[in-house]
Formats: C-alpha cells, structure tokens, sequence
C-alpha cells in the first residue's frame, strides 16, 4: 500500500487515526492525530480509512513478517570461566590457569578484567570461535589471592544470518569462592583435569555445573525481554471488544510481564506497544511512575522498535 499526503488513516493496532500531512521516508510518514498534532508513524501500522478489509490483510502480512524474522537459527548461550590447578596435589598453594570456555555456536569478542584489591586491571581480550576454549592467564598463589572478582564483557554473533543477541558485562565473585579446598575441583566435560567450572552466561552444562552450587556466584539475569502488547499477540479473536476492553486486557499483559521480569531478575524489559493515539503508552508509563517509581524508563530503540516501545531497566 503507497500512502500519500492528504491520506485518511486509521492505526493498524491501536484506536484512531488521522490524515497523513507529510512523507518522512519510504517506511515512515507523519500522521495528523485529532488531538492536532503530529506524530510519526510506521506505514506498515497505518491502513487506508476507506477500506475496512485492509485491516485483516496487514496483520496477515504482519505476521508472515515476524515469521521471517524467526527463521534465522537462534543459538543458545554457554559461556564459561575454567581455573585449573597447576598441581592438583597442592591446589592449597598451586598456581591457578584460567581459561574461557565458549560452550556455544557464537562467536565472541571478549573483555575480561578484575579488581585487585581497589584497582580495577585488564586481563585479556580478543575474539572467541564457537565450541573453542582459551587459555586466559596463569596466576600465582600470591596473585589470585588478592583478587575480589572477574569482570567478563561479551559480544556474540555469527557469521550469515543469525538473531542478534544482547552483550553480556557480569562479574564473578571470587572472594566468595574457596579455590584452596580440593573437593572443589571435579571432573568435568571442558578439561581432562579436574577443575572449577564458573558460568557467565546461559544454562550450565556438563558435570561441571554444580561446582559452586550457585552460591559462590551471583546470579546473572538475562539481559533483555521483549514484550509485544498489540492486542492480536495477546487474544486471537477480539473484533468485539470495546476500547476499554482492549486497553484492560493490554494493560493486564504488561503487569504480569513486569512482575515475572522483576522476579526472575532480568535487566531490562522491553514493551512493544505501537504508536497509535498513545493511549497504552501512557498508560504503562503512569503505572510506572505511580507504583514503580524505583524504576527508570526511555524510549527503547528506534532502529529496533520504531517509535512504538518502551524500555524498562530493571538493573
């Protein structure tokens, strides 16, 4: 459909509409809303007023598009910190090797450092390849005693088509950790050694994976969910329901979702919820102030949302 100037619109996903007063660029226009304003716009979430039957055509092709976008293979994300002893008959005064561990199909550009006491000091950095592991540095007694903890930034991608994925910056605490007991160091997957298997990012695997049973290392939240609360991926059928109706149910979604993300520790919330009349923005973000004042919000990103979604920092 090729909008022009003068065009009568309604909003795809929202109440509303307006008069197209101007043509920003081939994907976007700018829409005269009731109120008397201008808003920019999406044209993929505007239809014609005139033809009812497009409504049912667009989300089709919505989402046929959102299926395409799916079809990019989404790798899981296992990545790991190894520390072997260097004699494992001594390990109360052995020097300790460390290694990155990529347990995943990505690769990674990593940067790892830690604090020393109250210094913060580089370790290493470079790039990882998939299913590799790396030896990082070797540290003496004296060396990794003074370490408080490792701090691991991480970017993952592939090469071809692939879901991009959010980086990773965590730290390890190691104060918390007793790396002089023999008991923790197992027989693992990673090493023909055993060793002390500490997990950045993603689910842990192998027998490794209860090295530290998880109380020797802060939880690592995930870094980003999405939230779509356009009416058509919350119910299927909801030509019947009333403005109010919509909004209700809408809004409902979005306090379920914030309270599981708030629950389950996730850093940041993304709540895709379209331009229309700015209704269910303004909504979310009266909630937000009113019962969540601790947490700070912006517009997430236009490259990725558009002009339709609000970010939520939880962390």
């Amino acid at each position: 459909m090729k909008l022009k100037t003068g065009d009568r619109v309604k909003f795809l996903n929202d109440t509303g509409g307006g008069i197209v007063t101007e043509i920003l660029d081939d994907k976007t226009v700018s829409v005269r809303i009731e109120e008397g304003f201008d808003i920019p716009v999406a044209a993929a979430e505007l239809i014609i007023d005139s033809d009812e039957t497009q409504i049912l055509e667009r989300t089709d092709e919505l989402i046929s598009k959102q299926g395409d976008l799916q079809r990019p293979e989404e790798h899981s994300r296992s990545v790991h910190f190894g520390m072997v002893p260097a004699n494992d008959a001594t390990v109360y005064k052995s020097e300790i090797i460390t290694y990155l561990i990529n347990d995943c199909d990505y690769y990674i550009y990593y940067l790892i450092g830690y604090l020393d006491r109250d210094s913060y000091c580089y370790c290493s950095s470079g790039m990882l390849e998939p299913n590799t592991k790396e030896h990082i540095r070797t540290f003496s007694h004296a060396e990794i005693g003074k370490i408080r903890k490792f701090h691991f930034q991480l970017l993952f991608f592939s090469k071809g088509k692939h879901v991009p994925q959010p980086p990773v910056d965590t730290y390890i605490d190691i104060s918390q950790i007793s790396l002089y007991k023999d008991n923790n160091y197992i027989e693992n997957e990673f090493f023909n050694e055993k060793a002390l298997i500490l997990k950045i990012a993603g689910d842990s695997s192998g027998q490794g994976k209860d090295s530290l049973n998880d109380k020797h290392i802060s939880h690592v939240p995930a870094d980003k969910e999405e939230v779509d609360l356009h009416i058509h991926a919350i119910v299927d059928n909801y030509s019947r329901l009333s403005e109010g109706e919509i909004l209700r149910i809408q809004m409902d979604k979005f306090a379920r979702s914030l309270e599981n993300a708030i629950r389950r520790n996730t850093r940041n919330i993304v709540f895709i919820h379209g331009v229309g009349n700015g209704k269910l923005k303004f909504e979310i973000r009266k909630t937000l102030d009113t019962k969540y004042p601790d947490l700070t919000y912006q517009d997430a990103s236009f490259k990725e949302y558009g002009f339709g979604a609000t970010l939520v920092k939880l962390s």
